[in-house]
């Protein structure tokens, strides 16, 4: 019988002394270890042990499920000592417990909960709640607390809230949304991930404070206590002062567009099941930029304002009897949905969801927003938000005069907005006519608040221009209020540039709300072919295009010049700020108008304008009603014809979403449209016309169709299923996905980001070395996949993918061992990859090192597999597909996980090494071949292999230096039907001596393996196949399925040709599904 272990070391399976959690998440065996000491193989892999300390879950009673909210036990004798002192009281929400939502008491994240992560509350009718209070005086105090719940503060405020269920019975949902994305998220951004929470409160924070700072803080020491969702989110956003920190600056930035998607993919999943962390989402994701999606960010927006309204936000906690803490977190949280509600609208031209009858949320003060020792900076900063909140007020009452379609004294509502504005100017303590130069130190949000308020002003002149058009009747009153709105409109648009063209770079980094930039559209016409445009004109700022129609319509030359002049400042400006202030809203303006203004100026100076006026001085045509520009003639108006014809061409689509022809799906079927020719211009101008609406778009494209051109849209979908999330899987997926009609879903036990033996792709060495003989589909596969591989190298870096020179050595003894066998082709004097890989040469013999019998080098790639395969994913996700993780008993299942809900047309079997057991599959030719390798910071400059070694026929030696300091990959072993998932200690001693022989430049000169600085061992199996690659078409139980897999050790460097192969498959089974549809 073997000795007892001692009893510092952890036994095998013991409860009283659990296995680490590293070993808990990949199910493996936890030996060694004890108190203070890692397990064998955390030790193995140099990563960090750390046993759980998971509590048992305790699920609740029956009696106490039926109350309306399950309390912590800390919270219960002051909630028996409230109701003794008070017949009706004011319940804590679930969701708002703790100040941060779904944190503690509602996380969906959170371990210890019972049912209360099965219910929600909303809030009752306020028709009802009058009913249950006079029901309510007839029960006694001793009553239970069921379900619905009253809270109190008098009859004309009381509120009731109801239990309802969280999720929906039947719905299969995650039951911790977002937890995948916030693990890739987390392997990129955790290095940096303190500094980018210290940016969050220093920048973002006191000029829009929705967080309670110091709780928040404390809870984050405890990551698993704050919902994933909200951990994404924050951290997208946070993302976007990468460069405002010194520190970040030196590391080259996370994409922001594959870091925006795991956020927006775990908010989704969260609405499944919303609470009050789900709102933190949606302000989080509207204050973020760049903004990917204005249609997705108005339709979050309407999620938000209704969940906040059922969730009681819009009522004054004021009177509650709860903790100032909570009252203050739902004030802010009410007016943070506010402010993204009325300036979406201003900005988006989607009439707003919140009326000011609909809310009675005081606004906050400085004693809600600051805290003791806060700065006088921050400070400042609060009373920015607070005069922002007033702002939204005013601009809330302004807005109906946009949205609303019947405007009965509308002269009188804009005297009113004027007077009610002016007053703010006068209250405001800060200032807004200028940058604030009259502070030693920048405020954080107050050039964005001093836009915001010239922005107000610059759309009230433009309602009231609009009004004087419509209501003047005589022709000389009509004449003179057109004049004077004209000039009052031109001069406010020509303050916003006088105050963006004074701002300096420590303003442009302040605080600023999106979605003032973002773009801006109403029901107000502009010239004539903004009428046609209207709604499509989204990505043009406000103001430029307000000085560009002032351009147009003045009857002065002085005033064209003017405006001339203000647009030339204007671009000249954003481009200053955009090239040496990094200011990245800038930036987005520039690429959004640039084509557009270059255009326009060029024009406006090559022809200099004929500005001809009318008989009563004011331009005709382009802000008169849409009649008179059809009778204008030739006498009298200004010589704009090139011009409109320039337009069309250089104004940019905010959203090809909206766009007619992009939507024909939803718009074309069943409308009764008819085409109106224009008689002045070409008959490919026409303008897209629906009975009782004013014209929708114009466009050439559309217009070929109302004149008898074929419609050719093909409104199919194909529902595609990858399973398999390798860089087999993920390259297939990739090139399935740039087809718009494909609808592509990726499922996968293991993602990037795991570290598992089953999972291959990390662990490769991942370099381009053809083994391929030559003539063979496996040659051809790796010629057609190195342009791809190259060109990712020269044009896209951040893939992970960097040149780098490689050496290739060969013993000829080693030809019969298993590793000179599969290096045979890589390793001949004359291979045939040499005329297209770069800067072949055959090495001289007296430069070959001893024992060896010839060599060649060239130039190579050598892949980051901890950066490329989660860029993989995040191109992915850009064309639309969808991850999840999943574990298939049978192929055929895989048909039945596709994200719409439907049945897959295609399942792409890529699951490598698991095609061996998987059911449907069950392909016995697949078998493992074990490669055990190291990670080591030691950097050689190049990439060095070698054709086999003395230590054995199945180990070889290896040195492939990764890009942007993933370390450099030595290795290692190729065994054949090996699954031993643990590395071996005695293979890694060998890899490192064989490692120091073949390229002594890893360390410094005298050191040996002690100078080898690890990182960690690793292990992987590679899917080798005995006939070689499957590649092929086959029907599992009626499913079509594709197969790729069984790529052994050569996956990366064959990866887009074998793709583009089974791409070109499923292409077939469409095409034939399509055919036989059609009949």
């Amino acid at each position: 019988m073997p000795p007892a272990p001692p009893a510092s070391r952890r036994p095998y399976r013991s409860h009283k002394t659990p296995a680490c959690d590293r070993c808990r998440r990949f199910k493996r065996r936890c030996t060694g270890g004890g108190p203070g000491d890692p397990c064998v193989l955390c030790k193995l892999q140099n990563v960090p042990c750390q046993p759980s300390d998971i509590a048992k879950t305790h699920t609740p009673s029956r009696r106490s499920s039926r109350t309306v909210y399950t309390l912590p036990r800390r919270n219960q004798v002051q909630e028996q000592h409230d109701t003794q002192n008070a017949t009706h009281r004011t319940p804590i929400h679930p969701n708002v417990r703790n100040g941060l939502g779904d944190s503690e008491s509602n996380d969906h994240n959170a371990i210890h909960l019972g049912d209360a992560r099965a219910d929600s509350s909303i809030v009752v009718s306020p028709v009802l709640t009058e009913d249950i209070q006079a029901l309510e005086r007839y029960f006694s105090s001793g009553a239970p607390t069921g379900d619905p719940a009253l809270v109190a503060d008098g009859v004309e405020k009381s509120l009731v809230y109801m239990r309802v269920p969280r999720r929906r019975e039947g719905l299969a949902m995650a039951k911790n949304p977002g937890k995948y994305q916030k693990e890739v998220l987390w392997q990129i951004l955790r290095p940096f991930a303190k500094e980018l929470v210290r940016l969050y409160f220093e920048k973002f924070h006191p000029a829009f404070p929705i967080l309670d700072q110091k709780t928040f803080l404390e809870i984050y020491e405890r990551s698993d206590k704050i919902s994933s969702p909200l951990l994404c989110e924050f951290f997208a956003l946070s993302l976007t002062l990468w460069d405002h920190s010194d520190v970040l600056k030196q590391y080259p930035k996370p994409d922001p567009h594959f870091i925006w998607n795991l956020a927006v993919e775990s908010l989704q999943q969260d609405f499944l099941a919303p609470g009050l962390s789900t709102i933190y989402c949606v302000l989080f994701d509207m204050t973020g930029r760049p903004i990917f999606s204005i249609l997705g960010n108005t339709i979050n927006n309407g999620r938000a304002v209704a969940l906040a309204r059922s969730l009681g936000l819009n009522r004054d906690p004021t009177n509650w009897r709860r903790p100032e803490s909570e009252k203050v977190l739902r004030i802010r949280l009410w007016w943070a949905i506010l402010i993204h509600d009325y300036w979406s609208s201003f900005a988006h031209g989607v009439s707003p969801n919140i009326t000011n009858r609909q809310y009675d949320v005081p606004v906050p003060t400085l004693t809600d927003l600051t805290h003791d020792g806060q700065s006088e900076e921050g400070i400042k900063a609060s009373e920015c938000f607070i005069h922002l909140c007033t702002l939204s007020v005013i601009l809330g009452e302004v807005l109906p005069l946009v949205y609303d379609l019947e405007q009965r004294d509308i002269w009188r509502d804009i005297r009113r907005r004027e007077t009610e504005l002016d007053i703010w100017e006068q209250n405001v303590s800060l200032p807004i006519s200028g940058p604030n130069e009259k502070f030693p130190y920048p405020i954080s949000g107050l050039s964005s608040l001093c836009l915001s308020y010239l922005s107000v002003r610059l759309l009230l002149c433009r309602i009231a221009f609009r009004a004087a058009n419509k209501t003047s009747t005589k022709d000389m009153d009509r004449a003179t209020n057109l004049r004077y709105h004209l000039g009052r409109l031109r001069r406010s648009a020509q303050d916003i540039v006088e105050y963006v063209c004074s701002l300096d770079r420590v303003h442009l980094h302040e605080f600023w709300l999106v979605c003032e930039w973002a773009s801006f559209s109403t029901n107000i016409p502009t010239v004539e072919l903004m009428r046609r445009l209207k709604d499509t004109a989204h990505h043009l700022t406000f103001t430029f295009i307000i000085l560009l129609r002032c351009t147009i319509e003045a009857s002065d030359a002085a005033v064209t010049e003017s405006c001339k002049t203000s647009l030339i400042q204007f671009w000249a400006k954003l481009q200053d700020a955009a090239e040496n202030d990094g200011w990245d809203l800038a930036a987005m303006c520039i690429t959004r108008c640039g084509e557009s203004m270059s255009k326009l100026m060029s024009y406006l100076n090559a022809q200099g304008y004929k500005h001809v006026a009318s008989n009563d001085g004011v331009m005709q045509g382009a802000g008169s009603d849409p009649e008179a520009v059809d009778r204008q003639g030739t006498a009298g108006e200004t010589d704009i014809s090139g011009l409109e014809e320039l337009i069309p061409d250089t104004l940019p689509f905010s959203n090809l979403d909206l766009l007619f022809e992009n939507s024909a799906d939803t718009f074309w079927s069943g409308l009764d449209f008819a085409p109106l020719h224009d008689s002045r211009t070409n008959p490919f101008s026409s303008v897209l016309y629906i009975p009782g609406l004013e014209p929708l778009i114009s466009s050439n494209y559309l217009a070929q169709v109302l004149h008898g051109k074929t419609l050719n849209f093909d409104m199919s979908t194909h529902n595609i299923v990858v399973v398999g999330a390798g860089v087999t899987g993920l390259t297939t997926a990739l090139l399935l996905s740039k087809t718009p009609a494909n609808k592509v879903t990726v499922i996968a036990k293991h993602m990037p980001g795991d570290y598992d033996i089953e999972y291959a792709s990390p662990w490769a060495g991942a370099s381009y070395m053809p083994f391929g003989k030559k003539g063979s589909d496996h040659a051809e596969w790796e010629r057609a996949t190195w342009p791809a591989l190259r060109d990712l190298a020269e044009h896209q870096p951040e893939s992970g993918i960097h040149f780098q020179d490689i050496t290739i050595h060969n013993r000829l003894k080693d030809q019969n061992t298993a590793t000179g066998q599969w290096s045979a082709e890589l390793t001949s004097a004359n291979p045939w990859f040499k005329d297209f890989v770069l800067n072949f040469q055959n090495l001289p013999r007296d430069q070959l090192p001893p024992g060896i019998d010839n060599a060649q080098k060239f130039t190579s790639v050598c892949i980051n597999t901890a950066i490329y395969l989660p860029w993989l994913v995040s191109q992915c996700m850009k064309n639309g597909c969808v991850f999840k993780r999943a574990v298939l008993k049978h192929i055929s299942e895989a048909a039945e996980t596709h994200h719409s809900g439907k049945k897959a047309n295609v399942v792409v079997n890529c699951t490598g090494l698991a095609s061996r057991t998987l059911g449907g599959v069950a392909d016995d030719q697949v078998y493992p071949v074990r490669g055990q390798i190291m990670i080591v910071r030691n950097d050689p400059g190049s990439m060095t292999s070698i054709s086999g070694s003395d230590d054995g026929g199945d180990e070889v030696s290896y040195i492939f230096p990764r890009a942007a300091g993933g370390g450099t990959v030595i290795g290692g072993t190729y065994q054949k039907n090996n699954w031993d998932p643990l590395p071996d200690p005695n293979f890694a001693n060998r890899i490192m001596q064989r490692a120091l022989k073949l390229d002594p430049r890893l360390v410094k000169e005298g050191q040996g393996v002690e100078g080898l600085d690890i990182v960690r061992h690793g292990v992987g199996l590679r899917p080798a196949r005995t006939d070689g690659p499957r590649i092929e078409k086959d029907q599992v139980e009626g499913v079509k399925v594709v197969h790729n897999y069984g790529h052994g050790g050569f996956g990366y460097q064959v990866s887009f040709s074998c793709a583009e192969k089974a791409v070109g498959l499923v292409n077939e089974i469409l095409q034939q599904q399509h055919d036989r549809a059609k009949l």
